[in-house]
């Protein structure tokens, strides 16, 4: 070969024996030209179908790259190097191939199904979709083949109604094509009809035994639906057996044995994919998984980045480089790795749930629920999404709605940790609480995984028995010795407790376990700030920040701070615009832009920035119902309708976008058309607590009452465990003087989820009917059996507030306080009556319920009369002044006003805030109040 330098070690010796060898080679080469002319192209084409029949695919490989050498322009040698760098697992190379084919002058038809499908295992969905979507073929075989294809990209892509309309065009060409119609049953499947794929598969196999890619539909769906190990196992080898060039009923089997932890018997079944398809990804991808499995992430690392390089958008690589950084803790990298991977294939289950489990563990759980909720919403959703969600709505501290998410898993498999927790859920969901209790020690006791020690854990906290709580929080910490769960978890008890030192010491251990742990961060700057000390939760999300620079929950943390430090709306936009451009790919930046821009009255800038944020998030519902609210604020309500039908055509699985029509619709007195809607939200779900709600308000202002109640038991029916459905009965039966029955729903309502508001209504119902009596006891038997339940107790000391016993109402609070010493409303209150009996001291009261929250015009109120009672004229002007400017047309806080000003002496300005008040169009209290004193003025 001219330019070829040969190794020194190959040379023959000395250069005697070179011109020797020299010579016997121009006599061999002699005689080779004159009897030995090398083989045609056809001949290399005519050697390689040979090796092709016999399954010598490199062999065949071979032949054809000589062919070509010779005749670049031969289809048919193009087309079968193409077929056979298929067949032999290197699908990027056969794209190439293969699309080199179709470009040359007759090519076959049959070319374009085969460099279709090389691009689908390729994982290019959109470029085959880019180039071939709407390209049809006049023979109908060979155009179902292709249209298969292209609905498979179509459906990678996530995009279902084109997936089948590219089905239906396959099927029009030769009905009942088997794989078609597999494909069909895959997208039912994912759609969450699992026993209507089986079916479709079934059908598919008697009349078309032999096909090799529903056999392996079959498989998948046995394991991910039924986790039937033995049956895929057993599908994957009857594809295999039909078709031992299908490359995923090979990879199949490996992947059950990683998932099963069998890493021995995987790393035996990934050697043997690795030879039959040794130019195949999956081989070297299972390799790399198998060395992440066994811990060693350097080896995982080393045999990925070849990958990385030669398919980096392939996401199998994607994916697994996420699994890396996630268990090496580099959560940022894991998101954004794994958000490319569902960008490249939106079905991939186990990305998803990674993406999930990454959010939870970076404090982010509504990013995780966001993320789960196309597999939640699916009816055969797997025990691992629902267990990540239940995590996810643990952390955001929503134990009722996690225990709900383990009972959910009860019917997928009652044999595993997860549906045995979720069992022993649903026995206290059913009032067996004890016996719920003694089951989840149970499996926490016997089960290595933490799914029923986070149960345990939830339901003990919801039940108030935080002892019990804490001592289940040990147990989870002995199986998780290094992971801040059980530590930011006991803190969250601690709170509860009211301790909030040894919180504060809880928290701090999950942060030295992992300092990128965002929600113990969250928590401690809370604590800050219910101190009085926002600079010191400032400098925690800071801190957090330099860990995990650019962290978003941490800088959306950061904002919030200067908006409670009443920063300028000029310079919390700035913020906000500063993050939509740090990233442009996240939607909370815009949505927290949009509620600046309502909360300072800036309507249109508002809406231009949800038009921004429906621009950049086309698909997102929350984006569009932003927008949507809007249009009806800014009295655009035919568009504002047509954004609302839009959530629903987004999300449809969720009432929103039907609720908020429904809303517009009775702004505009279109009530016949609200009720269709909120029928509709309730068909979507029927559980849905506001579009009963919406119901029953239509049918109380129409004055049928009987259908608000009958839509009351809809909504016991619809929510029989919670207290709601009962509270809502009884306010009705109220509403028609109907005491009894009132009485009596909201003893029903008692024991149920929510039952505190039950007994909050029904105290005050005994009492206002004069039932003294009834009501104390219904207070003694809740206080005894609820010792913690503050809300209860606050109720009481509004009671004792209402009654003017301001001393037992101030023990009331007190007793709150002893419970949750940062309850902002009990140290309002308490400031209030002691300013109406003239005891000192309350102004310490009304300061620290205004950092607890501040910018509230009736806790400014109350701070404003405690210092006016203890002589600090100034300031108690200066704070009504900005109770005022908060709810301008608020009269009853203009008159406090006025009345500061009276006592202040500056009877001018008095007058000026009086006459503000005798001109308002309403009459009121306030008003009238207000021209009394003019005229005494």
């Amino acid at each position: 070969m001219p330019g070829h330098l040969s190794d020194p070690e190959d040379l023959n010796g000395t250069v005697v024996g070179s011109v020797n060898s020299l010579i016997v080679s121009v006599g061999v080469l002699a005689a080779c030209l004159s009897a030995c002319s090398p083989p045609s192209p056809e001949q290399h084409v005519a050697a390689a179908e040979k090796y092709l029949s016999e399954g010598q695919t490199s062999s065949a490989i071979i032949e054809l790259k000589n062919a070509l050498a010779a005749a670049p322009q031969s289809v048919q040698a193009r087309f079968l190097l193409g077929k056979a760098l298929l067949d032999n697992g290197a699908p990027d190379s056969a794209a190439l191939e293969l699309k080199k084919a179709i470009e040359l002058p007759q090519a076959p038809p049959h070319v374009w199904p085969t460099y279709a499908r090389a691009l689908l295992e390729a994982g290019k969905s959109k470029q085959l979709t880019d180039e071939l979507a709407g390209k049809k073929l006049s023979d109908p075989a060979v155009n179902a083949d292709l249209q298969t294809q292209i609905a498979g990209a179509w459906a990678a892509r996530g995009d279902l109604d084109q997936a089948n309309q590219a089905i239906a065009e396959a099927l029009r060409s030769v009905p009942a094509y088997s794989d078609a119609m597999t494909l069909r049953a895959r997208i039912v499947a994912q759609q969450g009809r699992p026993d209507e794929a089986f079916r479709i598969l079934d059908d598919v196999l008697a009349k078309s035994p032999a096909s090799a890619t529903a056999w392996q539909l079959r498989a998948e769906l046995l394991m991910r639906v039924r986790s039937d190990t033995a049956g895929a196992l057993a599908a994957h080898q009857k594809a295999h057996q039909l078709d031992p060039k299908l490359l995923p009923a090979a990879v199949g089997p490996a992947v059950i044995l990683l998932a099963q932890g069998k890493l021995d018997e995987a790393a035996t079944q990934i050697q043997t994919l690795k030879k039959q398809f040794p130019a195949s990804p999956q081989g070297r991808l299972l390799e790399a998984q198998l060395a992440l499995q066994k811990g060693d992430i350097a080896k995982s690392k080393e045999l990925l980045q070849p990958l990385q390089k030669i398919w980096p958008d392939h996401p199998g690589v994607l994916l697994l480089a996420g699994a890396q950084a996630y268990q090496a803790g580099s959560l940022v990298q894991a998101e954004s790795l794994l958000q490319r991977t569902l960008i490249n294939a939106p079905t991939q289950l186990i990305a998803r749930q990674l993406l999930a489990r990454t959010y939870v563990r970076g404090g982010q759980p509504a990013k995780a629920l966001s993320t789960l909720q196309p597999v939640l919403a699916e009816k055969g959703v797997d025990a691992v999404s629902l267990s990540i969600a239940a995590e996810a709505h643990l952390q955001s501290g929503d134990p009722a709605t996690a225990e709900s998410m383990y009972r959910q898993a009860v019917a997928l498999d009652p044999g595993n940790a997860v549906t045995r927790t979720a069992l022993a859920s649903a026995r206290i969901g059913r009032g067996d609480q004890d016996g719920g209790v003694a089951a989840l020690k149970e499996i926490a006791a016997t089960d290595s995984s933490t799914v029923a020690d986070l149960a345990l854990v939830s339901t003990l906290t919801r039940m108030g028995r935080y002892i019990d709580a804490l001592t289940a929080i040990d147990a989870l910490q002995k199986k998780q010795p290094d992971s801040p769960s059980a530590s930011f978890l006991r803190g969250g008890v601690q709170l509860l407790m009211g301790q909030a030192q040894d919180a504060r010491s809880s928290f701090g251990r999950a942060l030295e376990k992992d300092p990128a742990y965002f929600p113990a961060t969250a928590q401690l700057a809370k604590l800050d700030i219910q101190d009085a000390q926002p600079e010191q939760a400032k400098k925690r999300f800071q801190d957090s920040l330099k860990v995990r620079p650019n962290h978003l929950p941490a800088q959306l943390a950061l904002l919030e701070l200067e908006t409670r430090s009443q920063a300028s709306q000029e310079t919390l936009v700035e913020t906000a615009t500063a993050l939509i451009r740090q990233h442009p790919q996240d939607l909370e930046p815009r949505m927290r832009l949009i509620d600046l821009l309502v909360s300072g009255k800036a309507l249109d800038k508002a809406l231009a920035a949800a038009q921004d944020a429906v621009t950049a998030f086309p698909s997102d519902a929350r984006a569009v119902e932003a927008l949507g609210r809007l249009q009806a604020a800014t009295g655009n309500a035919n568009q504002a309708e047509a954004s609302f039908s839009k959530v629903s055509t987004l999300d449809p699985t969720s009432p929103l976008g039907m609720l908020r029509l429904a809303e517009l619709q009775l702004a505009n007195d279109r009530r016949a058309e609200a009720v269709q809607s909120l029928q509709r939200a309730l068909v979507i779900r029927p559980d849905a607590v506001a579009a009963h709600q919406g119901l029953i308000r239509i049918y109380t202002a129409e004055k049928r009452v009987s259908d608000a109640v009958e839509q009351a038991k809809a909504l016991q029916a619809a929510r029989p465990l919670e207290a709601v459905g009962w509270i809502v009965e009884a306010e009705l039966e109220a509403a028609r003087r109907n005491d009894a029955a009132a009485i009596t729903a909201l003893r029903k309502g008692l024991p149920k989820q929510g039952g505190n508001v039950s007994a909050i209504k029904l105290h005050a119902l005994l009492k206002s009917k004069g039932m003294n009596a009834e009501a104390q006891k219904v207070a003694d038997d809740w206080t005894r059996d609820h010792p913690s339940d503050t809300g209860f107790v606050f109720h009481l000391g509004d009671v004792a507030l209402g009654e003017h016993n301001w001393k037992l109402a101030i023990e009331h609070y007190q007793r709150v306080l002893s419970l949750r010493p940062q309850h902002a409303g009990a140290l309002n209150n308490i400031a209030w009556a002691m300013v109406q009996t003239k005891q000192p001291g309350s102004v310490a009261f009304a300061e620290k319920a205004n950092q607890l929250q501040p910018r509230q015009p009736t806790v400014l109120d109350t701070l404003a009369k405690a210092l006016a009672a203890e002589n600090q004229m100034p300031r108690a002007l200066e704070v009504m002044k900005q109770a005022v400017s908060l709810r301008e047309t608020d009269s009853a806080l203009r008159l406090e006003l006025a009345k500061l000003y009276v006592q202040s002496g500056d009877k001018a300005a008095a007058k000026t805030e009086l006459q503000k008040i005798a001109q308002a169009p309403e009459a009121s209290a306030a008003k009238s109040e207000a021209q009394r004193m003019l005229q005494a003025l």
